[in-house]
């Protein structure tokens, strides 16, 4: 098994800066405006991070500090050809089918669909060239119970959705 494919690592750590910044992009067509742009529990979406304009991506690559877990890194967003490898699933914690994403309360796992390993991190920082965040990994057990993630805000500027995820004290960045 190859460790780590050498891309851009997504990291988290415990404060707020432009880092944190992603915006959901939708993978079915949505109306100009009304309920159908609410994001819903087991909703399929793109994270583009704002401050490079990359996809977040997780494969079959081990993590750098976790081997039993997958690396999660980002892909360019002007390249398709890892397309899938790019799609993710919000699943809300005890969350009804169709259920309406909310801020602070709406715990959830992301749950990476060709693969489905959940997002996840933990308490070890990486080490000082990554200024003692924390690495963030897909976990192969996707129903572990320190997957669960909260979005701190989300934002709706016209037909743009941006959130700030925050879990286990921790907010996700990118390296």
């Amino acid at each position: 098994m190859l460790i780590s494919s050498q891309g851009q690592q997504v990291t988290g750590y415990g404060h707020n800066d432009t880092n944190n910044n992603w915006k959901i992009i939708p993978t079915k067509a949505l109306p100009e405006t009304g309920r159908g742009r609410i994001v819903r529990n087991e909703d399929v979406f793109q994270l583009l991070h704002i401050n490079t304009q990359s996809y977040l991506l997780t494969h079959d690559v081990a993590s750098p500090l976790m081997p039993t877990n997958q690396e999660f890194t980002t892909w360019p967003k002007d390249d398709h050809s890892r397309h899938n490898d790019t799609l993710f699933q919000l699943v809300l914690v005890n969350g009804n089918p169709n259920e309406a994403w909310k801020t602070k309360s709406g715990h959830f796992r992301l749950l990476h669909v060709p693969t489905k390993v959940s997002m996840w991190t933990h308490t070890e920082q990486l080490p000082d060239w990554a200024f003692k965040q924390q690495e963030i990994n897909g976990n192969k057990n996707p129903t572990e119970k320190t997957a669960t993630w909260f979005a701190d805000s989300i934002i709706l500027e016209g037909m743009l959705i941006f959130f700030f995820l925050t879990c286990c004290q921790s907010k996700l960045t990118l390296l």
